[in-house]
């Protein structure tokens, strides 16, 4: 039975895949991006599409605000309105 189950699911991603591969793609990097980088569900909601780029860049300022907080206020800066 679970063998069955297992069969079907794996043709039906096939099939989801074959139709839009490009979806499949950016959804397998969300989950990637979520996983590695540990962000919470309600994160992960927020970002949406950009959650690999989100994730990233917030690794990224919080690697540099460990070396150097002060370089990060400068950075931030430039991107307030």
């Amino acid at each position: 039975m679970a063998e069955r189950k297992r069969a079907y699911m794996r043709a039906y991603k096939a099939k989801q895949y074959e139709e839009n591969p490009e979806r499949i793609n950016l959804a397998n990097r969300c989950y990637y991006a979520k996983q590695k980088y540990m962000l919470s569900d309600e994160e992960f909601k927020l970002f949406g599409d950009l959650t690999p780029e989100c994730a990233k860049t917030m690794h990224l300022i919080n690697t540099i605000e460990i070396q150097n907080p002060t370089l990060v206020r400068y950075i931030l800066a430039r991107f307030e309105p």
